[in-house]
């Protein structure tokens, strides 16, 4: 043991003032830049790992006029197409928008399922709408 030791006690007697100055003021003060600079190196080693490219959504910034264009398709001129088809309440005296607004602010997330032609994506729609026009980024 006492081998082992011999090489450090050498090394701190050579160089004594230099270590003290060092533990004393020096290295107290370059810490929190050595530990921001290896959270870096790390931060740096996780982005290379991602490849680009792969996301897979097409992100719609907030206050976005073409929204239901994106999502929905269709042409300007036609008037049938589904974006152009003005969004109608489909039962008296409930707001499904409003319903999925609230369990969203709830659980973050939601999962409509049901029969095909129901109108899930027109549902799914009107709310990404409604919260991209809040200044919410949406995601298709």
């Amino acid at each position: 043991m006492l081998d082992i030791l011999q090489p450090i006690l050498t090394f701190y007697t050579e160089n004594e003032e230099f270590i003290d100055n060092l533990l004393s003021g020096g290295l107290p003060a370059l810490l929190p830049a050595i530990v921001s600079f290896f959270w870096w190196l790390k931060w740096r080693h996780r982005q290379r790992r991602i490849p680009p490219n792969i996301f897979p959504f097409e992100v719609i910034k907030p206050q976005s006029q073409d929204l239901k264009q994106r999502i929905l398709g269709g042409d300007d001129y036609d008037p049938l197409a589904d974006r152009n088809i003005v969004y109608q309440d489909r039962a008296a005296n409930r707001s499904i928008r409003k319903e999925l607004q609230k369990l969203l602010e709830e659980s973050r997330w939601v999962l409509i399922l049901g029969r095909t032609g129901l109108g899930k994506t027109r549902e799914a729609t009107e709310l990404a709408n409604h919260l991209n026009q809040a200044g919410w980024t949406a995601l298709q």
